[in-house]
């Protein structure tokens, strides 16, 4: 036994080739579950993500642990789930906007800001901008109708909506209530990463128009913690483009019937388009 102990064979002998054999057998074969020798700051349950621990130093250290459901983006079917879930409790929301309008040849931006309504009283959309800023103009969608007006031209442009009000809210007020399946009847949808904007984590939603029309592209940047549109890029056919952010967003409050009207004097210039 002292022999085997200091391992005194010599080698080539059958005494050494066993000593190895058994040597080989215990690092190979012992699961290095039978130690439980890892480190305090690398065991935690699975539900505490983050720990603190103490170096031997005193020093503080971290130790975190990233959960797999936090890993890459969101697949498309996670997406439209929880879109779903909004879309059945969704009647109204409110928002302020800022609108970026860039012409690209000529490197020209016009940003205005202003209020955003947007509520679906049975199968009628009712959308208002109110745009404050540089120029007041209102855009309301209502009663089968879309109108521009400008108060300082005294003047309203209006439409019939006819058989596209569908898309006319599907564009005015996309990313807020709407379903999966509103979605995808218009748009070719692809999931585009995830990005951060004023500081609030979304999912990217690349979206193509199925019908041919004013825009080819259209991304939307989705609250991961809301999952409603927090910002918008439409890109037209000439590469123009427009972008909407909204702030200050409150889901599902009560807006009156006055703020669909627009208060227009009598000797107001209406062109029929």
């Amino acid at each position: 036994m002292k022999r085997f102990l200091l391992w005194s064979f010599e080698r080539g002998s059958v005494q050494y080739d066993v000593i190895c054999v058994v040597i080989l057998a215990f690092i190979f074969l012992i699961p290095p579950s039978a130690f439980n020798d890892r480190p305090d700051s690398t065991q935690f349950p699975d539900d505490q993500p983050i720990r603190q621990v103490s170096e031997y130093d005193g020093h503080t250290a971290l130790t975190l642990k990233v959960s797999t459901e936090l890993q890459g983006t969101y697949t498309p079917g996670q997406v439209f789930a929880k879109m779903d879930a909004v879309a059945k409790e969704f009647h109204s929301v409110t928002a302020d906007l800022e609108r970026t309008k860039v012409t690209v040849i000529v490197n020209d931006k016009d940003v205005s800001s202003g209020k955003f309504y947007y509520m679906r009283r049975g199968t009628e959309p009712r959308v208002k901008l109110e745009l404050l800023k540089p120029t007041l103009q209102y855009v309301l969608v209502d009663k089968g109708k879309i109108q521009l007006y400008t108060p300082n031209l005294k003047q309203v442009q209006e439409a019939s909506l006819g058989e596209h009000k569908q898309i006319v809210e599907m564009f005015m007020a996309l990313g807020f209530g709407q379903s999966s399946e509103e979605l995808k009847k218009n748009f070719d949808v692809t999931v585009a990463g995830e990005d951060v904007v004023n500081d609030r984590k979304t999912t990217m939603l690349d979206l193509k128009p199925k019908s041919s029309g004013t825009f080819k592209t259209i991304r939307m940047w989705m609250d991961e913690q809301r999952w409603i549109s927090i910002q918008l890029k439409a890109t037209e056919l000439s590469n123009d483009y427009m972008i909407f952010k909204y702030t200050n967003i409150k889901l599902n409050p009560s807006i009156p019937d006055s703020v669909f009207e627009l208060k227009m004097p009598k000797d107001v210039h209406v062109i029929r388009m």
